[in-house]
């Protein structure tokens, strides 16, 4: 890159010109590894939108900015001398300009590298309004013009140009490619080094895992279970020949699939030659569990967990260094990060699309998906397989229609008889009506009376959060508790205690939400679970003997006083409520949740149809905003969960580095497993009171509890308490 003078592209705050990051240089760098990142699905791209998306930073407006600026001017935010120089748009106006139709995204692309993807009929009527010209000109005239041409400027591919909603993903995951590269590119000037990365050859990875697995073989055991399991492994090993594409497994709970679909992705992978493996859960409540057992097999330091509970939400180059990239070969995240990630508009979200490229993804509890969003998950999941080269694996024991079509294979060659093989595991009771057939309901009063009379242990599973804790208060000090208000490291001590009770044959009593119903490895003889849909029974019927160790267990389905959190739960009930009173309820029958899925499908809310005419349209704000997993996101607070026998909270350490060394990407990491999630009307409630205060300013929507207030809002069994003023609520995430 040549200039006709100085220019630079970032400073620090009072350092000499000569430690200042010359511009010409962060171009072509940024350039290199954005190409890199995109090679796959857009080769020729990234080297054009790295040596453009900074263009703008050859006026000499810009340059004074940074001369004049104290602290923030490397930032390219107005510093204190009110200077704001807009440097994105000249890059935009220059591909715009040169490639016409064919740069329309990465003009996009290049616009919206500090912040988020702009609506596509915005941009271009100011790009061609003819205010940017005068900046793009003087930018010209500082340079020596051939050196930001590439010899050969790129052509779409032929999918792009042919069709409006896979031009919308290939522009979030050229994005993706552009932010990354900048992120990383300024964070290694700005640290004097490269980002660690976690490097472990997935080979390697699957012979740890095979190794593993091996310990548990017992070949005189010929359990119905054990028998099962070893199937559903062989199947999986032998499906990961199969060329890449979409695949479905379907397997009962207690089928082992947690590894036996690692163990498919790790095969699958080293064949294919793929990058990494993204296994996506439900909820963050079995994040923890999941990569507990992953690093009993792989080790430690090698999974890394990301959830939205610690992403930054600001733009400042402290809150851009702090967000995760997924640059790791083994990957354990949730479905909203996942999936809202694919329809994001801002770089913060967008930043690591690049990276599920040339990936395995496996996606647990697939039947937990929002029905009224099944349209775009479906679009953009098949985009994966078909564009950027990407297997996905659908895994449940309830498939719903997602999972279905001419393109997917089922890994497992006979599902009917697999779950044949473990029907008798369970006998279901229905507690819906009183003796004259009119509903019965039950509250939590009734409830724990009802479990008070049994003399085994037994699993309670609930509709809210409140109603758990409600629950564990009326049926006694020992009862245990599990609900999404506990920090994930307090809930997996409460899980290692259920285990080791389990195993010692003492007698455990458990109250919980439905957060036990996927991924948490639990083995009861006896669940209670309130009325819920066919999926929500059939996933916790799978906490009932679950192993086979008993000729039968019980499973009781009662009627709670109250509704699923809700409406999509809720119509999933009435509907199950219906299957149950024409006899069809056999939960052993995998063709039972077809048809389930099928009606519930027809009658869930359409209100969100219109989301992908927005896609067409490449409105991405709009469809950022409407493709929500969730309603209510809610704000994180850190728990001051203390471990046994220990005086302070066991957070306080990593606070502690937070404190003094500012939002980092490890450190955000380890404050996972503190983190909960509380309502926005909880958070009011909490500062109100003065018993919450921000854990870093430089972090938005991040609390800590203040030191002293500890014992009044976060129960040593319970986790945060619900507020009397508020009432309690259900996070479901």
């Amino acid at each position: 890159m040549i200039a006709l003078m100085a220019f630079f592209a970032h400073t620090r705050p009072n350092c000499e010109q000569s430690e200042w990051h010359e511009l010409g240089d962060h171009l072509e760098r940024t350039s290199e590894l954005a190409e890199r990142f995109c090679s796959t699905f857009a080769p020729g791209w990234g080297k054009v939108a790295g040596l453009w998306h900074d263009l703008g930073k050859y006026q000499s407006k810009f340059q004074r900015k940074l001369e004049l600026s104290n602290s923030e001017g490397y930032e390219d935010k107005s510093g204190g001398t009110g200077l704001k120089v807009e440097h994105a748009i000249v890059g935009a106006l220059l591909a715009h300009q040169l490639l016409e139709g064919e740069g329309k995204e990465l003009a996009n692309c290049i616009a919206s590298h500090h912040g988020g993807l702009k609506e596509a009929l915005h941009l271009r009527q100011r790009l061609e309004s003819g205010e940017v010209v005068p900046a793009l000109e003087e930018c010209k005239r500082n340079l020596d013009n051939a050196s930001i041409m590439p010899k050969d400027l790129p052509v779409r591919p032929e999918w792009v140009k042919s069709d409006s909603i896979q031009a919308a993903m290939w522009t979030r995951f050229l994005f993706s490619a552009l932010t990354d590269a900048d992120s990383l590119q300024t964070e290694a000037w700005s640290e004097g080094k490269d980002r660690q990365r976690i490097e472990y050859p997935l080979g390697e990875l699957d012979e740890r895992l095979t190794a593993y697995l091996n310990t548990f073989q017992q070949p005189e055991n010929r359990s119905p279970v054990y028998m099962m399991r070893q199937g559903v492994l062989k199947s999986c090993l032998e499906a990961a020949e199969w060329a890449a594409g979409d695949f479905s497994l379907t397997v009962p709970t207690g089928g082992g699939k947690t590894y036996s679909a690692l163990a498919f992705a790790l095969k699958h992978a080293v064949k294919y030659g793929l990058q990494r493996v993204i296994v996506v859960l439900p909820f963050r409540t079995v994040l923890e569990q999941t990569v507990g057992e992953y690093e009993k097999a792989l080790g430690p330091g090698v999974v890394i967990q990301h959830h939205s509970n610690v992403d930054p939400t600001g733009e400042s180059l402290v809150e851009r260094q702090a967000t995760e990239n997924w640059d790791a070969p083994i990957i354990v995240t949730t479905s909203v990060q996942f999936l809202e990630s694919l329809y994001a508009d801002r770089k913060s979200r967008c930043r690591k699309l690049h990276n599920i490229t040339s990936s395995v993804v496996i996606l647990d509890e697939v039947q937990t998906f929002p029905l009224d969003l099944m349209d775009p998950i479906k679009s953009a999941l098949g985009l994966l397989t078909t564009r950027f080269g990407t297997s996905v694996v659908y895994c449940t024991a309830t498939q719903p229609m997602l999972a279905h079509g001419e393109d997917i294979r089922e890994i497992i060659p006979d599902t009917v008889r697999l779950f044949e093989s473990v029907r008798g595991r369970f006998q279901t009771h229905w507690k819906l009506t009183s003796s004259g057939g009119k509903p019965d309901p039950w509250d939590m009063a009734r409830l724990a009376n009802e479990l008070v009379s049994e003399q085994d242990s037994v699993l309670a599973i609930v509709h809210r959060r409140n109603e758990a804790a409600e629950l564990a208060k009326f049926w006694g000090d020992d009862v245990l508790h599990l609900s999404a208000r506990m920090a994930p490291m307090h809930r997996s001590a409460v899980v290692a205690e259920i285990k080791s009770r389990l195993k010692q044959k003492q007698i455990v009593r458990v109250a919980a939400t439905q957060l036990v119903e996927a991924g948490v490895d639990l083995d009861f003889p006896v669940v209670y679970r309130a009325m819920a849909g066919l999926d929500s029974l059939a996933q916790s019927a799978g906490r009932c003997n679950r192993v086979g160790n008993l000729a039968l267990g019980r499973f009781v389905v009662f009627l709670a006083a109250t509704k699923p959190p809700g409406k999509p739960l809720q119509q999933a009930m009435e509907l199950a409520q219906e299957f149950e009173s024409m006899g069809d309820s056999d939960l052993s029958q995998p063709d039972l949740y077809r048809r389930f899925f099928g009606l519930l499908k027809r009658e869930s809310s359409s209100a969100k149809h219109d989301l992908m005419t927005l896609e067409r349209e490449r409105n991405f704000p709009e469809v950022s905003l409407r493709f929500q997993m969730i309603e209510d996101h809610g704000e994180s607070v850190i728990a001051p969960y203390t471990l046994s026998g220990e005086k302070e909270p066991a957070c306080e350490p990593v606070l502690r580095q937070l404190h003094f060394g500012g939002p980092s990407r490890e450190v955000l990491r380890t404050l996972q497993r503190f983190v909960v999630t509380l309502y926005n009307h909880e958070i009011l409630q909490l500062q109100k009171d003065g018993y919450i205060e921000p854990a870093n300013p430089k972090l938005e929507k991040f609390w800590r509890v203040k030191p002293g207030s500890e014992s009044l809002v976060y129960d040593k069994r319970l986790g945060f308490l619900p507020s009397p003023e508020l009432g309690g609520g259900v996070f479901v995430d």
